[in-house]
């Protein structure tokens, strides 16, 4: 089911398509400057459960968590819960997704964990979580954020139609830590 939301101007583009929008484009003239300029029209995808919500995680949202992402142990899951740097993602009243960062050098909020169940995917739910958190960490004075993902994994995609610049990567073969290459991104906001 589609729902037209407004026009918007081509500035808005790449966050529009990030929160799983259709965008259409059409062109007019402006009489005062008798210039082309191009709007898109976006329509927003609308599904039963209602809209995304990114909360912070709670002692109740422990088993759902622990759950998905294996890299938590207890001791980790209290320290997000107190620092508020976990987030679980919300689609109408379900659980569907999950997200976590921590602040490098106490400056730049590097987001660790993105997670989204498999029967939410591609719905635009993990670019408005990421977008999301984007905006909370902007509210909080940071000017920038990174993220990274295996070089195997698709979310590298993502993260590039959400503006996203590659800035390097770290090769962990022969370490205890042996995985595919893991590329970093940033994102000044």
């Amino acid at each position: 089911m589609f729902l037209y939301r407004k026009l918007r101007p081509i500035r808005e583009q790449q966050l529009c398509a990030a929160r799983g929008e259709e965008i259409y484009c059409c062109a007019i003239r402006s009489r005062a400057e008798n210039a082309l300029c191009s709007f898109f029209f976006i329509i927003g995808m609308v599904w039963e459960g209602g809209h995304m919500e990114l909360k912070s995680v709670t002692d109740r949202d422990k088993e759902f968590v622990m759950g998905l992402d294996q890299h938590v142990d207890d001791r980790g899951y209290a320290n997000r819960v107190y620092t508020k740097s976990g987030y679980v993602i919300w689609e109408g009243n379900r659980r569907v997704g999950v997200l976590s960062h921590c602040i490098l050098w106490d400056k730049v909020p590097f987001m660790n964990f993105l997670f989204v169940d498999e029967e939410y995917r591609r719905k635009g739910l993990a670019g408005q979580a990421v977008l999301s958190w984007e905006n909370e960490m902007k509210n909080q004075g940071y000017q920038m954020v990174l993220i990274s993902t295996q070089a195997d994994e698709g979310a590298q995609h993502l993260y590039r139609k959400l503006g996203y610049i590659d800035c390097g990567g770290l090769v962990f073969h022969n370490t205890p830590f042996d995985q595919p290459l893991e590329l970093f991104f940033r994102k000044v906001l």
